[in-house]
């Protein structure tokens, strides 16, 4: 049975190497090295990615490493090879590898928000976690995820308001995510600003393609107010519904 391209050689310069031996005669110009080094390096990623998605995360963090010997500079690989340490445990060295990515690229999103994920979830930085969170947002200004992620922590730690500024910004990205605006509402919820709340599912209604579940969520809200005027009017929304 022939060998997977991951099978036949110990690492990237073997291969290199094995070209060179099984070719003596030819001249290999660097715009052609070139060629093939970058076919060896999608082949790489193509042979990590498949390991990724089987869950076998040693040897794709094996396969990571092989292309960054090829090309240090590739910040994309230095990232797969965080998700994949972080996916064996292995956390600090996850977190290095984030930070590699982003000091190879410093509008790396993703790689600043695997970071603050870390920090959040692994380490319990708080702080530091929000400080990534913040420069996802810096490198992607319209970073949903960002801002969301932002928000999320911001309310878990208490600061409402702060977290409601975030879902702003993300559902100024996103206007249709009515998970956004959930999350919106229960923030909203614990600050108990109720006439926004009030305002906040009225949105939601007009985006949702099933929105009788919401006009019910509404109805108790309003009972809990004991706005019962607004309580009928709310069922009469819903008779005219289609």
């Amino acid at each position: 049975m022939a060998k997977k391209s991951t099978d036949r050689f110990v690492n990237i310069q073997a291969y290199l190497e094995a070209l060179d031996v099984a070719l003596p005669q030819l001249t290999i110009s660097s715009s052609s090295q070139n060629r093939v080094s970058q076919k060896v390096i999608e082949q790489l990623f193509s042979d990590g990615e498949a390991h990724m998605r089987a869950k076998r995360f040693q040897e794709a963090t094996t396969i990571f490493e092989q292309i960054l010997q090829l090309d240090p500079k590739l910040a994309e690989a230095s990232y797969r090879k965080g998700e994949a340490l972080q996916q064996l445990e292995e956390y600090w060295k996850a977190l290095a590898a984030y930070e590699h990515a982003t000091e190879l690229n410093p509008a790396f999103e993703r790689a600043y928000i695997g970071k603050g994920d870390l920090q959040n979830f692994i380490f319990g930085n708080h702080q530091q976690a929000l400080e990534e969170y913040k420069k996802a947002t810096s490198a992607a200004p319209q970073s949903i995820l960002g801002y969301t992620k932002m928000g999320e922590l911001l309310g878990v730690i208490h600061r409402h308001h702060e977290a409601l500024a975030a879902y702003e910004f993300a559902i100024r990205y996103a206007p249709d995510s009515i998970d956004l605006y959930y999350k919106k509402l229960n923030v909203l919820l614990n600050l108990q600003w109720y006439d926004d709340a009030l305002n906040t599912y009225d949105q939601i209604i007009k985006i949702s393609s099933s929105p009788l579940a919401v006009y019910y969520e509404k109805i108790d809200l309003l009972k809990h107010l004991g706005r019962y005027d607004e309580v009928l009017s709310t069922f009469d929304a819903i008779l005219s519904l289609p």
